[in-house]
């Protein structure tokens, strides 16, 4: 089966990462340019610090920050980190954890719209934050994978069976034959381990991607 990781995954409890805005046209009918985050990005870079995250685009409400953002061919794709040892960063996680449409993305900035064409744009944009909301104003800008509080702990092959399933979505036999040999090598001992290096290490790799992060 084929696991297809577009930007970094979360690896730090309470990490998300997802789609902060898209070059779709949204629902007031503008949209962004390629590149019209590319200089904010860089001057926050340049002060050593990124976009807060926050619930519903309230100041009064931040629940985390951007810790890392890039512009790809699908928008501004993000990877921010929640507060859990607050309420608004405990409830945001809980929101992502419960399944996907729960929350999704949206943006704050300030610029200017050209409307010399057919459809407003904005060419250059100042992003002062990225938003966990429930309705967004683009359809694509969505949370694609959040990390649970703890890396899950394995205690029978039967776990590890359901979590490849939740993760990866396969299918209950293609599980069992992905845990025929990971689950074998995720339980060997140490002494044994050295013989089939490097091939631990790359089955090792990817359970620790089916351990460490829920993709939405």
């Amino acid at each position: 089966i084929p696991l297809v990781l577009k930007l970094a995954k979360p690896n730090v409890a309470g990490e998300f990462s997802g789609i902060a805005a898209t070059w779709s046209i949204d629902r007031d009918g503008e949209r962004f340019a390629r590149g019209a985050f590319a200089q904010s990005l860089a001057d926050w870079r340049r002060r050593g610090s990124m976009p807060p995250v926050l619930l519903g685009h309230d100041p009064r409400q931040p629940a985390g920050v951007i810790v890392d953002a890039r512009e790809t061919d699908i928008g501004l794709e993000v990877i921010g980190r929640l507060a859990l040892g607050t309420d608004d960063g405990r409830r945001a996680h809980e929101l992502l954890l419960s399944g996907p449409g729960a929350l999704a993305m949206s943006v704050g900035f300030s610029g200017e719209v050209d409307r010399s064409g057919p459809v407003p744009i904005f060419r250059r944009v100042d992003l002062m934050e990225v938003s966990l909301v429930a309705i967004p104003a683009q359809a694509g800008a969505v949370v694609t994978a959040v990390k649970s509080p703890a890396a899950e702990r394995f205690t029978s092959r039967k776990d590890f069976e359901h979590a490849a399933r939740n993760a990866l979505g396969i299918s209950a036999n293609e599980a069992k034959r992905l845990a025929a040999g990971g689950w074998a090598a995720l339980t060997r001992n140490e002494s044994d381990a050295a013989e089939h290096e490097p091939t631990n290490a790359t089955i090792k790799a990817a359970l620790s991607r089916i351990a460490n992060a829920r993709y939405l």
